[in-house]
């Protein structure tokens, strides 16, 4: 018990702390995979933009969490499918996998623009790669609600609300995984600073690398010209940042 209060305490402060760095902050402190800030030049460096159209993402000015910008994702119901789906999504290349990391953002979902959805929109994904199917695990909204989906090919899918969708308001969410296809496995989430999931148990696929992340909107509901309750979805997400807890590798599990 001690050990895991250390570190709850050790992950706040680190997101604590970085909150507070600038877009310069060197990748090595601390285990810096991945930071994003939108005050720069250049945006999600190094990662792969996955979508169809000039507006699927885009640098805003409004609204922001912090700085003068934020990030802008759209994506339609007619929008002709990326990668193999109905996406506007950046996927982090293979050098942000990680065993054990801490990942953290913002995000703003207004009320004109991503309305109410019986159907699932991926708005985080931890895939695995080619030939590991859809991924084990998934931050989605559902009829206002943030879930987390996990699976596995041996067990039945489960999901865990965290928590309403408010509308024309920053979220800030704070997960710590621990990449594992055995029992070792782990997931934590706070969201809006409180703990909303404690999870143990297995969080990827046996036979297949770590995940690498996605961020933005994949709506598999759209794919080959279906339509949902909604036809257009657009959310901002600012202060992205990935820690890496355990430098090793992307090693198979």
């Amino acid at each position: 018990m001690a050990v895991k209060l250390q570190l709850y305490i050790y992950l706040f402060l680190i997101y604590g702390l970085l909150s507070f760095f600038p877009a310069s902050t060197p990748r090595s402190f601390m285990g810096l995979l991945v930071e994003e800030t939108f005050e720069g030049e250049s945006y999600f460096k190094g990662a792969k933009l996955q979508a169809a159209t000039s507006y699927g993402f885009r640098v805003a000015d409004q609204p922001v969490y912090k700085g003068a910008k934020s990030g802008r994702f759209e994506l339609r119901d007619t929008d002709a499918q990326a990668s193999g789906g109905t996406r506007a999504e950046f996927l982090f290349p293979e050098e942000t996998k990680v065993r054990e990391g801490f990942y953290t953002f913002a995000a703003y979902f207004p009320s004109k623009s991503f309305k109410k959805d019986s159907s699932m929109d991926h708005i985080n994904q931890w895939h695995q790669g080619k030939g590991s199917g859809s991924p084990a695990l998934m931050l989605i909204t559902e009829d206002d609600q943030f879930i987390m989906f996990l699976k596995g090919k041996e067990q039945k899918h489960q999901r865990y609300v965290l928590g309403r969708v408010r509308k024309d308001m920053w979220h800030t969410f704070a997960i710590h995984i621990v990449h594992s296809s055995g029992n070792d496995g782990l997931v934590e989430v706070w969201l809006n600073e409180d703990k909303v999931l404690s999870y143990i148990g297995p969080t990827m696929y046996s036979g297949f690398g770590y995940p690498r992340w996605k961020v933005g909107i994949y709506k598999d509901d759209w794919n080959h010209s279906r339509t949902t309750d909604t036809d257009r979805r657009v959310y901002f997400i600012d202060n992205v940042r990935l820690i890496s807890l355990d430098p090793g590798s992307s090693e198979t599990n």
